[in-house]
This record gives C-alpha cells, structure tokens and sequence, in this order.
C-alpha cells in the first residue's frame, strides 16, 4: 500500500509568484502566511505560519496573473526535502506539492492598481 501525507493551506500569498522551467515542465514556487488562532485560554493571537508551495505543470501556468497578499487555497501532498548547511548541519523543509489551487480575493492595493 502506497502512503502519503495530504495537506491544505487557506492563507495569503507573501510575495508575487515567479515562473521558471525545469526540464521542459513549468514549475512555480509560492510562499503563503496563515493567520494565527487566538488562544482559547488567553484570547490572545497566535502568531502566523508561513508555508511553501510548489506547483508543477499547466498548474503552474494558471498562478501567472497571483499577486502578493491575494487569498490562495492550496490541496495536495506533503513532500520532505533535506538540505546540508554551510556547516555540518543538514535542515529538512516540508512543502505542499500542489494538486488543487483556487484564487480568492484580490488584495485592496491589488484592486486599487486595477481600477
């Protein structure tokens, strides 16, 4: 039996998406922040995570027009990735490998350009 780890991330994007190609496949990379929960004790807010994500293929194509702070949600599979450090130390990073994206609003500053 074949595992994996499904996620799905709600939050808003950090910074405009950048496009490239990798082996004749366009592949994106997004950086999305989700909202801290406040606190059930204290009330007090949490502080945001940020998550990363990356999209292969015509998936990839479709995040051309994403703009920074716009609301992205995100469906797919957890991937580990483990990268050796200037020193000896080696630091493992989880990304969302995309399967599902869905655009939600535009932020404020992204409607005031357009309009």
């Amino acid at each position: 039996m074949r595992t994996f780890a499904k996620g799905t991330i709600n939050g808003r994007l950090t910074t405009d998406p950048v496009i490239r190609t990798v082996a004749d496949k366009s592949v994106c990379n997004l950086r999305l922040a989700v909202d801290g929960l406040p606190s059930r004790k204290t009330g007090e807010k949490r502080p945001s995570s940020y998550f990363s994500v990356v999209v292969w293929g015509r998936l990839a194509e479709s995040c051309r027009n994403l703009v920074k702070g716009q609301e992205v949600y995100v469906e797919g599979n957890l991937q580990t990735r483990t990268r050796e450090t200037d020193g000896q130390a080696s630091v493992t990073y989880i990304e969302l490998n995309a399967r599902t994206i869905n655009f939600g609003n535009l932020p404020r500053s992204a409607m005031q350009r357009a309009a």
